[in-house]
């Protein structure tokens, strides 16, 4: 039969060309073999065409190219279930393969080898043979719904794109997975340039979706419009204007994109949309399109709770923020380094990241194999989702404040107006068949793709041994029970499994039926409504806070971030925490989040209880109670649950550290000082029994020496708390630490470095101190060797020490420099014999000199650790030591009034907020109460209360 726009041409010799045609597009994974599959698929195809063509005289087909365009993807097809097979098969006669090099050995193998053995590799009641025919049947159907569908629809396409359709020039199935049975996405070229896409399901979703923008655009409150793609939605099937991606001509409008992309980050936040992946968003100049919204109202509570319950509260409240989306990049601390592949909708794929995969190497020669690699990903790939300038990729944090203004204007539309009323009164939420995706997709195509290698396809239910996989370390529910038996099903039909739900009911269904009754614990009905009631300004303040650490988190370039103190000084800063930071857990544990540095990025994560972090934040809220005795405070320490029944044997098998500032010393600390402010037996026992800890610990083999990790800090700590208290079971755990730090200092095995924190000041500090409660010479004499050591590395010409590990002059701080020196040596002079006091008070007056020059130290950060409410403290102690309070009150006014025209600037690498202790904005706290009261105890000096 003619077709319009092809040649005449033999029915056998037509598709034996396409054929050889599709074979000669060499991959080298055994092209040859699939030849007998291909024309046996494409005489299929090829009645299925002619059918339809038969029925539409008036539209020219290219059927050449479209049946070309099926032929590979059927190749692909072919190669992704063959390859192990075929790869083991090769292996497996390379003693026997003629031929001088491994090319001729392979062209032999498909040439020769194959066409006398493809009856038994391919033996007609083989479980290959069935996954092949399984699979041609499924593509085959799915093309004759596809076809039959296209014929019925024709009317509604051309409505759709408002042209008439003259030609179907090309034919392609899309990168999607296939369910139910082979049904795929096809991309259909019209009329030369225009292209349509066909969705094997409803749009209904679609259509919800598009009735939420109209609202939202008829209440004329966001500064821009928004816009869905063209759809028709034709019950079980739909078709959808295929969206080109287009590049930005100007700033302005790359500013309009990201303020539409706010919008729906919140849009996707409030309907509870998920999986808008790097595909899902085509970036077509200043407008983002969401194309794929199958899992909108996603419900996260999957088996029954189990699964639910099993998360943490952290893991719970970011499963209900904007990054549950993936629209944003899901820059969450603890992600193991291979889920950090970030493929979000905004950003995903624009970063180079290496990616360990098995791959094939060697393809068109005999030692064809795989081999685990390394695989670069990179912005070559075509990311439709990535907003370009003049068809360069643009970072998306130079836009941010857009994206925020977008998501803000949006999440505030819905506050003061009745637009969740009117989205609640949708129709098509009643209808709305909403996906449900259980798992990463990426686990179902790992299973396929090990059902397909020949030891598990030739062995009795080995496939089945695969599949059984999936029910993990084992059956947890009924439930998880007919989830895993769906999954097998569909799997064995070698879909990609499909469930969903509906508006009002808790029932699980899959493309084969229903799944469970009562599956989820609530309806996407009670979830939305939940959902619309925690709507309000405290709430925006917080996802807008998980914006900027998932966008900025990421960046190359360090933003600083000023927190303005207004009027309320330190209650403005525990107002913030308590409502952007706090995580409420339904036993009544207070957590907060807070930015994590973990290795060159800066994410989101929970406070830890270290000193150095949330600790520090706890003793503020001692130091406050027993200031003001507001037992709100003492409310909130307690919720905390740093110090808890969880033995301190176990905190260390994770913690891995004993130090005061980062490790288990931190328990140590608090609770000693919640003892003391509190007068609560709790806190006594909890310090002896942390005690006890410590005096079991093994420590031989530990070899942190520092104080902010090491053994000083420990020894400095207890000899604090044995001058306090005088308990000889301190003593002897001081004396037990001590002894480790003198071994290694006897060894050579201290940190070789200047400064308080890290190096020779806070260690010799510790062992002088030490020193006079435990009457050791040895201590003594190595605590004023350590200090003698450090002055090696003065630098008279510019009155300051050598930082060790870049070799240039120290920056003047506590952890490192003058700052942490003067300290040191103020707090030793009382510890130091006569002989000694001299070389002390010659260090402190230079030290003291260095300090007092403010505009060195002016523009640094104004934290404890290495900053200018450190400094200040520092010179704090100064001045109770030696009563130069004229001195203080003058650098103590500057610092205000610095603080007071531009704001508090913690250590905020990525611009938002860090609320830690030694580099956040609860070390201004701690430094307005010991300005207040200079009885509380000096945190830099581990004091006690």
């Amino acid at each position: 039969m003619t077709l319009k726009g092809e040649k005449q041409l033999d029915n056998n010799s037509f598709i034996q060309q396409i054929t050889e045609n599709c074979i000669n597009e060499k991959t080298g994974v055994f092209d040859e073999v699939y030849r007998r599959f291909i024309i046996q698929f494409l005489l299929k195809v090829n009645d299925i065409i002619n059918n339809f063509a038969e029925e539409t005289l008036n539209i020219s087909l290219q059927k050449k190219r479209i049946l070309t365009e099926l032929a590979k993807a059927y190749k692909q097809i072919l190669i992704h279930i063959c390859q192990k097979t075929l790869i083991v098969e090769i292996s497996n006669q390379a003693n026997f393969l003629w031929g001088e090099s491994e090319e001729e050995k392979y062209n032999f193998f498909v040439n020769t080898f194959m066409e006398e053995n493809f009856e038994r590799i391919f033996a007609q009641d083989s479980p290959l043979m069935h996954i092949i025919k399984t699979k041609e049947s499924a593509l085959c159907n799915s093309i004759q719904i596809f076809f039959e569908n296209l014929y019925k629809d024709i009317d509604i396409i051309e409505n759709l794109l408002d042209q008439h359709i003259e030609r179907i020039n090309e034919i392609s199935i899309g990168d999607g997975d296939t369910h139910n049975g082979g049904k795929s996405v096809y991309v259909i070229t019209l009329n030369d340039e225009i292209k349509v896409v066909y969705k094997p399901h409803s749009l209904i979703n679609d259509e919800i979706f598009s009735k939420v923008l109209d609202i939202l655009n008829n209440q004329n409150r966001l500064r821009l419009k928004l816009q869905h793609v063209k759809f028709a939605n034709v019950g079980d099937h739909g078709w959808q204007v295929f969206v080109k991606r287009e590049t930005c001509s100007n700033e302005r409008e790359i500013e309009d994109y990201m303020y539409r992309f706010g919008c729906y980050v919140f849009l996707c936040y409030l309907l509870n949309c998920t999986d808008m992946h790097l595909e899902n968003i085509i970036a077509a100049k200043d407008y983002p399109y969401l194309i794929d919204i199958e899992t909108l109202f996603t419900n996260q509570y999957v088996f029954r709770g189990t699964r639910w319950k099993k998360a943490s509260d952290f893991e719970q409240q970011l499963c209900n923020s904007v990054f549950a989306s993936v629209l944003l990049p899901m820059n969450i601390a603890g992600m193991k380094a291979e889920s950090r592949l970030d493929i979000s909708g905004l950003e995903g794929g624009l970063e180079e990241i290496n990616i360990k995969s098995d791959v094939i190497v060697n393809a068109g020669r005999s030692d064809i194999c795989y081999e685990t690699m390394d695989i670069r990903i990179d912005d070559t790939l075509n990311l439709n989702n990535a907003v370009t300038l003049a068809g360069k990729p643009i970072l998306p944090e130079l836009y941010i404040e857009s994206l925020i203004e977008g998501f803000r204007e949006c999440y505030s539309l819905f506050l003061s107006t009745d637009a969740t009323d009117r989205i609640l009164r949708i129709q098509e939420l009643q209808m709305g068949k909403f996906r449900q995706v259980l798992r990463n997709t990426k686990l179902y195509y790992k299973y396929l793709e090990a059902s397909y290698h020949p030891y598990y396809m030739n062995s009795e239910g080995g496939r089945d041994i695969v599949f059984n996989g999936l029910s993990g370390s084992g059956i947890v529910s009924k439930e998880h029970l007919l989830v895993v038996s769906a999954e097998q099903e569909q799997l064995l039909e070698e879909d990609i499994p499909y469930f969903y739900t509906g508006y009002k009911t808790k029932s699980l269904y899959s493309v084969n039926g229903k799944v469970a009754e009562d599956f989820f614990e609530k309806t996407i009905e009670e979830i939305f409504k939940e959902r619309i009631q925690l709507l309000s300004q405290k709430d925006m303040s917080i996802q807008e806070y998980f914006i900027r650490v998932s966008v900025y988190g990421k960046a190359k370039y360090n933003r600083t971030g000023y927190f303005n103190l207004k009027s309320k000084g330190i209650h403005t800063i525990l107002s913030y925490i308590f409502n952007t930071h706090e995580l409420k857990s339904i036993d009544g544990r207070n957590d907060y989040f807070n930015i994590v540095e973990e290795e060159e990025r800066c994410c989101i994560g929970i406070l830890p209880f270290n000193l150095y972090n949330g600790g520090g934040m706890a003793f503020i809220l001692l130091g406050l109670y027993k200031e003001t005795r507001n037992v709100i405070c003492l409310e909130v320490f307690k919720r905390l649950r740093y110090i808890s029944d969880i033995p301190l044997e176990e905190i260390y098998k994770y913690n891995k550290s004993l130090g005061m500032y980062d490790g288990c010393g931190s328990l140590l600390y608090l609770s000693y000082n919640a003892a003391k402010v509190t007068e609560d037996f709790y806190y006594n026992k909890k310090f002896s029994e942390y005690l006890d800890f410590f005096w079991n610990v093994d420590i031989n083999q530990y070899t942190e020496m520092d104080i902010i990790s090491g053994c000083a800090g420990i020894v400095l700590f207890l000899s604090n708390v044995y001058d306090d208290c005088g308990d000889p079971k301190v003593l002897r755990v001081l004396e037990k630490f001590n002894e480790r730090l003198i071994k290694a200092y006897k060894e050579e095995k201290l940190p070789n470095q200047t400064g308080f924190a890290h190096g020779f000041a806070g260690m010799s500090l510790a062992l002088l101190k030490a020193a006079t409660n435990l009457e050791s010479l040895s201590s003594y004499n190595a605590g004023i060797d350590l200090i003698k050591r450090e002055n090696r590395y003065y630098l008279k010409e510019s009155n300051n020490w050598i930082d060790l590990r870049s070799g240039k002059e120290s920056i003047n701080a506590w952890c490192y420099g003058i700052a942490g020196i003067l300290l040191s040596r103020i707090e030793a002079f009382s510890h130091t014999r006569v002989q000694h006091k001299r070389e002390l008070r010659k260090d402190i007056e230079r030290c003291f000199k260095e300090i007092m020059n403010y505009d060195s130290w002016s523009e640094y950060d104004d934290i404890l650790c290495h900053g200018t409410l450190g400094n200040l403290d520092v010179i704090r102690q100064y001045h109770t030591k030696f009563e130069q309070t004229n001195v203080y009150k003058k650098i103590s006014y500057e610092v205000d009034k610095k603080i007071e025209t531009y704001g508090l600037k913690g250590r905020n690498i990525p611009g938002v907020y860090n609320i830690d202790f030694m580099e956040g904005l609860t070390g201004y706290c701690y430094h307005k109460i010991r300005e207040h009261n200079e009885k509380m105890p000096c945190i830099l000096l581990l004091e006690t209360f």
